[in-house]
């Protein structure tokens, strides 16, 4: 488990039970925002940023695509490590909801593999929009792990 990161896991009804049959006290449930909160990795879109900082404009499209291609495993490793808890289930829901945020995060950023499609050019303002929706609606879900 990360020292310096606070409980990752999001906790619903059935995980607060397992954590009691576990043996440990029943955490408080998170709501609305907390579950928000906990599903964007935002460690990993800084991340994103700073590297995106290193790579000159012009560099080649592939470097750009391993760096995603590495951020979004690395989503999925440290969401997967920092939500696991002893006599629970692994938070598969959890990490794949952080690995769309990722790639929703990512393409509102922007970088030169999106700028590519003529329509992201032409409507530049739609990752903008799908980020907002995505945010606001996908702290609704629960986690699906009994």
């Amino acid at each position: 488990m990360w020292p310096m990161v606070p409980d990752r896991r999001v906790v619903s009804i059935p995980s607060a039970v397992q954590f009691q049959a576990a043996g440990g006290p029943a955490p408080a449930l998170d709501t609305y925002i907390s579950r928000l909160v906990k599903y964007i990795p935002a460690e990993i879109v800084a991340a994103y940023l700073l590297v995106r900082g290193f790579i000159p404009p012009d560099a080649p499209r592939w470097i750009w695509w391993i760096v995603f291609a590495g951020l979004m495993g690395l989503t999925v490793w440290y969401t997967l490590d920092a939500t696991r808890r002893p006599g629970l289930p692994p938070a598969y829901t959890q990490s794949v909801i952080a690995v769309l945020a990722f790639a929703v995060w990512t393409f509102a950023i922007g970088g030169p593999y999106f700028e590519v499609a003529s329509w992201y050019r032409q409507y530049h303002y739609l990752p903008g929009i799908i980020l907002v929706l995505f945010t606001l609606a996908v702290a609704r879900i629960p986690p699906l792990e009994k």
